[in-house]
């Protein structure tokens, strides 16, 4: 999936033809590259995310103690009804890369509902296994929500990618930058929250030799957490901005910021996870008013600075540590543009306040998703 995610993303964009010789060769035969069953694919997804007990994917493992034959067999039978059914969703979603930025982000507004249900329908699997782990008093055992926290994880990912394509395909104004940054941030709050669930799984049920496994949840905690960071550190310089006079938009005619709120959230407003913010919360949350811009240039420094330390972090990461075999060069490329994003706003940060400077403006010079705060 990182290559995919990569071949999308790269700039300048990949011509049409490459674009549909991926689309082809990966899924054909009713297989993935003509060869991998679709299921093997997802069980593998699944395996590297949250790697649930060997005995949940494969019916071929030995039964646990005090789990019945006939139990086992259904639990597995119900797995994979599951795993049919979403076969050709989960194809999708690799192949959505495969299409121009802007066709991509479309898919995704459409498809994130199904995933919605996916989700859904991965705790009724996950609570059908549930249902088979039992102590010596017959009670059920608390275990992990595998199944439904990997789907989770796949549609944060995707709500995760609607909104910061937004700022790369420049659908969104100067104005409602504020507004975007504090949405996404809440959305990379709820799957730093995950992944940290997830890597609890991971250290509770997996005993590992490799000197250099590739840990899915440690990994991507590190890049999310540094993503939040950044998008906090964003938000904030905009607000001390305005709070100085130095980030003044032009004010819209017929413009109801409400409506726009809910538009441009429209996709999300229906999910159960992660929930969905209020307007009402939403303006409460950037009320500062009465507030030490002193301190608030403070906080907003260790902001950028956490960024920068953990996305360093991942530059010590050999290529089979962050699984990017197929695109390690584009992954260090990306995590390098990050960390000029959070210099550059180091720097940026220091015109806040400035009686000599009259305006700040927002210029996407390294990063798509993320702006440097520079004078006017």
């Amino acid at each position: 999936m990182n290559y995919f995610h990569s071949f999308g993303s790269t700039r300048p964009y990949p011509d049409a033809f490459s674009r549909s010789k991926l689309n082809t060769l990966f899924f054909h035969n009713q297989r993935v590259f003509g060869t991998i069953p679709v299921s093997r694919l997802i069980l593998d997804s699944v395996r590297e995310t949250v790697r649930p007990p060997a005995w949940w994917l494969s019916a071929n493992q030995k039964i646990p103690a005090g789990i019945s034959g006939q139990q086992f067999l259904n639990a597995h039978e119900t797995l994979k009804t599951y795993i049919d059914r979403i076969q050709m969703v989960f194809v999708e979603y690799f192949r959505i890369n495969c299409h121009n930025r802007s066709r991509q982000r479309r898919m995704l507004c459409k498809v994130i509902a199904e995933w919605e249900i996916i989700q859904e329908e991965a705790a009724g699997v996950d609570e059908v296994f549930h249902n088979l782990q039992e102590d010596e008093d017959q009670n059920l055992i608390s275990t992990p929500y595998y199944f439904s926290s990997w789907a989770y994880n796949i549609k944060l990912m995707m709500i995760e990618k609607i909104l910061y394509l937004g700022f790369e395909l420049d659908l969104y104004g100067e104005h409602e930058y504020v507004m975007i940054y504090w949405y996404t941030q809440c959305v990379l709050s709820s799957r730093v929250y995950l992944l940290k669930r997830i890597g609890n799984y991971i250290d509770t049920t997996t005993h590992s030799s490799k000197d250099k496994q590739y840990n899915y949840a440690n990994t991507n905690e590190y890049l999310t957490r540094a993503k939040k960071s950044l998008s906090e550190a964003v938000l904030k310089i905009l607000l001390c901005a305005e709070h100085t006079g130095q980030w003044n938009q032009r004010e819209l005619i017929f413009d109801n910021e409400e409506t726009r709120y809910l538009q441009r959230f429209k996709p999300f407003r229906n999910l159960i996870s992660p929930p969905h913010p209020s307007y009402e919360t939403y303006l409460q949350t950037i009320e500062i008013d009465d507030f030490d811009l002193k301190t608030m240039k403070l906080i907003i420094s260790n902001d950028l600075d956490d960024a920068k330390k953990m996305l360093e972090y991942l530059l010590t990461l050999s290529k089979e540590e962050t699984n990017t075999e197929m695109c390690h060069d584009r992954f260090i490329e990306d995590i390098k543009n990050l960390i000029r994003t959070t210099v550059a706003n180091k720097i940026g940060l220091m015109y806040i306040g400035q009686d000599k400077v009259e305006g700040v403006e927002a210029i996407f010079k390294y990063h798509p998703w993320f702006p440097m705060i520079t004078k006017k």
